[in-house]
């Protein structure tokens, strides 16, 4: 019997939790010592999704004083936004996995977790779809100019013939033909280049850890950075965060890139120095950007992104859809499972791999 502490939220609540570890465990669900505890997010104390680090973890919500106090003896911690700190960690002597719903559980220590020798999982893919999806969606919005006419059409702008949407003074790129480069190509960017063969485009993959037959597997043709930004039209950011990504693009790679050029982050604002694409935007030493993420969230009003007119911005909500809260259930009930039976883990989802040595 292992004892299992699931701390639910707005998002996946208790219901979906139950029948995901029911499904995933069958009949070892009722042998096992099973907890939910409804996360607080609107105490007075509570954690707010910020990407600004506090204590050694981010984009967390919820109240950490209920975690630290409630987490009990629990062996298995399975989450999904909820702040797990050293305090926490500390407060549970027993525990030995944390599974988390998250593709990139920021909002876990993992750091301290390997310390103490707890294995912390994620859940790799989960949102591969919808932001491939959302990636296109973002291409397709600047390139087309498709939010800017949408608002042009809703002040009555547009119809005026000062605006030079009027007369179509302002380029529109087809994409057929065109190449993408899709920095990272692992299930997201594999899930993008679907999407872009659909569209007749030429497809480049810069991925250190992918080798050329995956890549032509996806019908995209490896290259090195440097190529793959002097040479796309279009570059998606689909790379996992890591030290290796920290501004992965910067004043050199915008000064590589074809004046003609789109970039479209979906994955990570640490990836792309935004000092140095607003400068390109503002230049006008690329065409234009789709931004979903940001280095510092929860976007600021004085952001020198949202002055700009050649940048179409969501509000990291390119993860979402109708499935992606089923999917993430499914995949860290599962890995629950493999635990509970003493099977071994699957590595990818394995956040801190180095606890596996000790």
């Amino acid at each position: 019997m292992k004892k299992i502490l699931v701390i639910t939220d707005s998002y996946l609540t208790k219901n979906l939790w139950e029948k995901g570890l029911r499904d995933a465990l069958g009949n070892l669900y009722d042998s096992q010592e099973i907890r939910y505890l409804e996360l607080r997010i609107d105490t007075p104390g509570s954690m707010k999704f910020s990407t600004e680090p506090v204590k050694g973890v981010r984009e967390a919500m919820g109240d950490l004083e209920q975690v630290e106090s409630e987490i009990g003896d629990a062996e298995i911690l399975v989450i999904q936004f909820a702040p797990i700190t050293a305090d926490v960690m500390d407060a549970d002597k027993n525990l030995k996995l944390i599974s988390s719903a998250r593709g990139g559980p920021v909002n876990v220590d993992a750091e301290t977790a390997t310390k103490r020798g707890i294995v912390v999982t994620g859940t790799v893919g989960r949102l591969a779809p919808p932001v491939a999806d959302h990636t296109m969606g973002l291409l397709l919005a600047e390139v087309r100019h498709i939010a800017r006419d949408h608002a042009a059409v809703m002040s009555g702008s547009f119809f005026s013939n000062p605006d030079p949407r009027r007369g179509r003074r302002i380029p529109v790129e087809e994409m057929e033909e065109k190449t993408i480069g899709i920095a990272g190509f692992g299930q997201v960017g594999r899930e993008v280049a679907k999407r872009a063969k659909g569209f007749g485009m030429k497809i480049l993959a810069f991925d250190p850890y992918i080798d050329e037959a995956t890549a032509t597997k996806y019908g995209a043709v490896k290259v090195d950075l440097d190529t793959l930004v002097k040479e796309s039209d279009f570059i998606s950011i689909n790379a996992r965060e890591s030290p290796e990504t920290f501004h992965l693009l910067g004043e050199k790679q915008f000064a590589m890139m074809k004046q003609t050029a789109y970039v479209v982050n979906t994955s990570r604002g640490s990836i792309i120095d935004e000092k140095a694409l607003v400068k390109a935007l503002q230049n006008n030493q690329i065409a234009g950007a789709g931004i979903d993420v940001f280095e510092e969230e929860p976007l600021k009003k004085d952001n020198p992104l949202l002055k700009l007119s050649n940048v179409t911005i969501t509000p990291h909500t390119a993860g979402g859809s109708d499935r992606s809260n089923l999917r993430s259930i499914a995949l860290t009930s599962g890995t629950v499972a493999r635990y509970v039976k003493g099977e071994k883990y699957i590595i990818a989802e394995v956040v801190n791999p180095a606890v596996l040595k000790k």
